[in-house]
């Protein structure tokens, strides 16, 4: 009795933690296979191979290859960009406007570059025509865009910016810019030997920033 009771509790101990730890393994190598290959490019056998985890695996957490793909969607939009939300709270000042838009670019600066595979998805998102994922990427942008519309508009109510100016296209303005310089980032480097990733070059775009959505 003794020793059954010994088996049952080492195999309850051990079962479940693979499990969690086997799907996180699957969330991480989607996350890279997918930024690298897109989703097209990606197969249950590169996920698998990467992992090190069985191919059946990704039918039981996942059920299929696409339900991986928007998994890690909504790991990045629900888990990896959520300081977004605390960033942009209405403005007191000009100086508190300020200061809220160069935060907002550097962290997320800071995203695509320290979560590059997370950022790589995000950019393949944008040139996707039809996705499995497209309604959790709608979300995660039209929340992020929404924010954006709320804030230049309580900046406006405040008399932060000027009554002419347009919280739509400011919003527009915000987040084209920043993911127009993240993704040009890489052909300036090559070309100039200039990028984002330098100090100085980091600093001159972080304090250019909000100048530009006054």
């Amino acid at each position: 009795m003794r020793n059954a009771v010994r088996k049952y509790y080492v195999a309850n101990k051990t079962k479940e933690p693979k499990g969690v730890s086997k799907k996180s393994q699957l969330l991480k190598a989607g996350l890279e296979l997918f930024a690298k290959k897109g989703l097209n490019g990606t197969t249950i056998r590169d996920i698998a191979k990467l992992s090190k985890v069985n191919s059946s695996m990704i039918s039981y957490h996942y059920k299929n290859k696409e339900g991986l793909y928007r998994a890690c969607l909504k790991d990045i939009g629900e888990n990896q960009l959520k300081f977004i939300t605390g960033i942009l709270t209405p403005a007191k000042d000009k100086n508190d406007y300020n200061n809220k838009l160069t935060t907002l670019a550097s962290e997320l600066l800071d995203f695509f570059m320290k979560e590059k595979f997370s950022g790589l998805i995000l950019i393949r998102e944008f040139d996707r025509n039809q996705s499995p994922a497209a309604d959790i990427f709608k979300k995660i942008f039209s929340s992020t865009f929404d924010e954006l519309i709320a804030f230049f508009k309580s900046a406006k109510k405040n008399k932060l910016i000027g009554k002419d100016k347009d919280e739509f296209t400011l919003a527009s303005f915000c987040l084209g810019l920043l993911f127009s310089q993240m993704r040009f980032d890489v052909i300036k480097n090559k070309i100039y030997k200039k990028s984002l990733q330098q100090t100085r070059q980091r600093n001159l775009f972080l304090k250019q920033f909000p100048q530009s959505l006054t």
